[in-house]
């Protein structure tokens, strides 16, 4: 029984991920059709479409705020209170710079 769960919740992840990167890439999508649209002169020459810099390091954040709560469970399991608070408190403090960057890259775009 206890195999069953583990394989549903298994699934479950895997459906909410890739469910969240078909949304991103089709906002993504979508924002570049309508910028080309938005900024494309009469004249049928438009600008190009630059992502921000801070995108990729936004996703570098992400990566690391990821590990960062991954190693926070496997300090629940091992009952390394510590290590939990330091795990979560750096995944906060990453957290706030990646709104502050993701901010920051999408003010640039607008």
């Amino acid at each position: 029984m206890k195999i069953a769960q583990d394989r549903r919740n298994e699934q479950g992840a895997w459906l909410f991920i890739v469910s969240l990167a078909v949304f991103f890439f089709s906002c993504v999508l979508l924002y570049a059709i309508y910028v080309a649209i938005r900024i494309a002169p009469p004249g049928g020459l438009s600008q190009p479409f630059v992502l921000p810099i801070n995108f990729i390091t936004t996703t570098v954040i992400l990566i690391a705020i990821s590990i960062c709560l991954h190693l926070s469970v496997g300090a629940i399991q091992r009952e390394k209170r510590v290590d939990v608070w330091r795990y979560v408190i750096i995944a906060s403090i990453l957290n706030v710079v990646f709104f502050g960057l993701q901010s920051t890259g999408m003010l640039t775009m607008i």
